[in-house]
């Protein structure tokens, strides 16, 4: 583990740890080992990384990186997903609104697809935050293997950005939503709908071309939403999978 200046991302301080234990005859393996952090560590931002060496001296090296906090900080701020529904609007429109996904459930489990000119109109709710935050919701190709777990991981050349929502100066643990109750029969409006096939996305007020290789194509896509407090930095996420078609 290595401590980076959050502004210069210099060296801070550093833990070694060396496991010596051997495995030997077999193609592959899986470790589980546990180390102490010290109680001395710094809290902040760090770069920790696994390397591991066969017996003919090639290594492998993984860097992630990681925060190391005082639990005390946190004892209230508990960024979570804890509502997710998406609907599909009909392409002519007409036809209203149809449940697609709520909380854990495909509602169509014989159709749980997207067509071309179909709009996604979703809602989320992150519960436990509090400051600043800002939430993203995607849609990424499967086979570009990228579900960013931070607001921070998105790689925008491989992501459509379907919403975009922020909030600041939250002084007291509260939830935070792309929808909003309009207290008529406890219905709620949802953020602005998102069109497969649309040329551009959301990612407003500078909306991004879909084209080159995310340009649509028929497969399947992830769906989800990455929330990041930067006020505590704490993300959280939630994604499904589904077929889109008709391209």
């Amino acid at each position: 583990m290595v401590q980076k200046n959050e502004e210069t991302y210099e060296d801070e301080w550093t833990l070694e740890v060396i496991f010596t234990e051997r495995i030997a005859g077999l193609k592959n393996a899986t470790l589980h080992r546990h180390f102490d952090i010290p109680e001395e560590a710094p809290k902040g931002l760090y770069d920790f990384k696994i390397t591991v060496e066969d017996m003919n001296g090639t290594s492998l090296e993984e860097t992630r990186k990681i925060s190391l906090i005082d639990i005390e900080d946190y004892l209230d701020v508990f960024p979570h997903v804890s509502a997710f529904g998406v609907d599909k609007i009909d392409i002519d429109g007409k036809g209203g609104f149809n449940n697609f996904y709520n909380n854990g459930e495909f509602r169509n489990t014989e159709n749980p697809s997207f067509r071309k000119d179909e709009s996604i109109w979703a809602s989320v709710q992150i519960g436990n935050i509090k400051g600043d935050g800002i939430m993203y919701g995607l849609l990424i190709k499967k086979s570009f293997d990228h579900k960013p777990e931070t607001v921070e991981d998105i790689d925008f050349s491989k992501a459509i950005v379907t919403d975009l929502k922020q909030h600041s100066d939250y002084d007291e643990i509260r939830a935070f939503q792309s929808s909003y109750n309009t207290n008529f029969n406890n219905h709620y409006m949802y953020g602005a709908a998102y069109k497969i096939g649309a040329d551009a996305d959301n990612n407003l007020p500078n909306s991004n071309l879909v084209t080159g290789n995310k340009a649509w194509e028929n497969g399947t896509y992830y769906y989800g939403y990455v929330y990041t407090n930067t006020t505590y930095n704490l993300s959280t996420f939630k994604y499904i999978e589904f077929e889109i078609t008709g391209f």
